[in-house]
């Protein structure tokens, strides 16, 4: 597996992670302070208040949605 230096900028406009379980999301924690947008379902790890953008477990078309809508407004 090759390292990434998490100095650098992500190469990414979208962050995305539908999980049903993250005990710590330390890539959403890069990217959020990256400034990227940031998908996740609310069981992932992190505080209403981090800032990301939140979908339910499961729900594939609220994650389709957000997700077509982050793309057209970066």
């Amino acid at each position: 597996m090759q390292r990434v230096d998490a100095t650098k900028p992500f190469a990414a406009n979208l962050v995305v992670l539908p999980t049903i379980v993250e005990a710590q999301p330390r890539m959403l924690l890069r990217a959020l302070t990256a400034g990227l947008p940031v998908i996740t379902t609310k069981v992932s790890g992190l505080h209403s208040d981090c800032g990301a953008i939140w979908v339910e477990s499961l729900n594939s078309a609220h994650l389709r949605s957000l997700i077509v809508h982050q793309l057209g407004t970066s």
